[in-house]
């Protein structure tokens, strides 16, 4: 398997997220993502020396980042799966988890949007987070209705673990 290929296009996701995040010029989803690469070679130049199964064919690079992206998403899940001695039921448990660690408390709809998932995916997350004593809700001091989920002791006793 060939992870420079990987790394490239994680970093090209990482940009996409980071260049897209304030100004919202495209939706967050495979084909957001694809039409930013247009975008962002307009010219294809860079693209000309590159090679491809079935680029003879016709198929594009859009067609190639696609599929590598969702081999990375089945790649992850089966990885996280075979550790086997995790405490968390998914990789989102932990992502989530990593991103409280390292951004800090934040609001549900927040923790959501920064993971890029469904309200109710999202929640159902959430909810095992805090049921699992791995994180806790806590309510703003300065706005009584806004309440902010953080990582608790026992949540980054089990990141570090994982995470090392």
């Amino acid at each position: 398997m060939n992870f420079d290929l990987i790394k490239a296009v994680v970093e090209l996701v990482q940009q996409f997220m980071e260049q897209n995040e304030d100004k919202a010029l495209y939706s967050n989803d495979i084909q957001g993502f694809t039409e930013w690469v247009n975008v962002s070679c307009k010219d294809n130049s860079e693209l000309e020396g590159l090679s491809w199964v079935g680029k003879e064919s016709g198929r594009s690079s859009e067609s190639i980042i696609n599929t590598l992206l969702i081999r990375m998403g089945r790649y992850a899940k089966t990885y996280s799966r075979s550790v086997g001695s995790s405490v968390f039921s998914s990789q989102d448990d932990f992502i989530y988890l990593i991103g409280l660690k390292m951004m800090g408390p934040m609001t549900k709809m927040e923790l959501i949007k920064r993971n890029v998932h469904e309200k109710s995916s999202g929640i159902l997350v959430i909810n095992r987070l805090i049921h699992n004593e791995w994180a806790e809700q806590t309510v703003s001091q300065k706005d009584k209705r806004t309440k902010y989920i953080q990582i608790t002791e026992k949540g980054a006793c089990y990141t570090a673990e994982a995470y090392g």
